[in-house]
């Protein structure tokens, strides 16, 4: 009879304890499952059993680890881009200064040689700035973390209003615009930073090009958008 009593016992004892042990996975489940992500770790365990415990302080350290990474990297990304921003600034100043001193010595007299160097320096001086100038736009929306508005656009038609709003230009300086222009290539972009990019590869053709220029628009597994000139 007495050991029939203790074995009673034991099985209670040990039912009770796996009730305890289930209620508590259960709790770290429910904790995990409702976690905060904006805090990241689990909040106001405490739990019967101590291996259990041991798990869950073991999850806890996991989840704050993760997380210190995850600040580290955003915080070097943010540096980075900074890093571009201001480098790309830098860049941009002595570009202004020296366009300003060739355009003043264009109006000096010249020998041939001599205003043909200047003028080759004063287009590749033009092509930096705008290399650099369409460089720091886009360091600054990355360091802005300006979320882009993608939509679905029609790159074709947006090519060939980009080239007919600078018709009168084209005229101006004598430059004979062809197309060829795969009709309906539609693209998810942000529209506006598409149209500013279309804007300064035609400013760049207006600048430094001469007689034509040939713009070729085709989709099939890629869109592609080339553009030629001559020089």
């Amino acid at each position: 009879m007495p050991i029939v009593i203790i074995l009673i016992i034991i099985i209670v004892s040990l039912v009770f304890s796996i009730f305890l042990l289930k209620r508590d996975i259960k709790k770290i489940d429910l904790q995990l499952r409702d976690m905060d992500l904006d805090r990241n770790q689990l909040t106001g365990l405490s739990l019967a059993d101590t291996t259990v415990n041991s798990l869950a302080e073991t999850i806890n350290r996991t989840i704050l680890n993760q997380k210190e990474e995850r600040i580290a990297e955003i915080k070097k990304e943010r540096e980075l881009k900074e890093t571009i921003s201001n480098i790309s600034h830098d860049l941009r100043t002595p570009l202004t200064a020296i366009i300003g001193y060739l355009q003043l010595l264009e109006r000096e007299a010249l020998s041939k040689d001599q205003r043909e160097f200047v003028r080759v320096s004063l287009e590749k001086s033009m092509t930096m700035k705008n290399l650099t100038q369409s460089f720091f736009e886009l360091s600054y929306y990355e360091s802005q973390n300006i979320e882009l508005d993608l939509r679905k656009i029609n790159l074709s038609n947006l090519v060939i209003e980009g080239i007919l709003q600078e018709t009168s230009n084209f005229e101006k300086y004598t430059i004979t615009p062809k197309f060829d222009i795969q009709e309906d290539c539609w693209v998810y972009k942000d529209e506006r930073l598409l149209v500013r990019l279309l804007q300064n590869l035609i400013s760049n053709v207006l600048q430094h090009g001469k007689e034509s220029v040939h713009f070729v628009l085709s989709q099939k597994e890629e869109t592609i958008l080339t553009i030629t000139n001559k020089y």
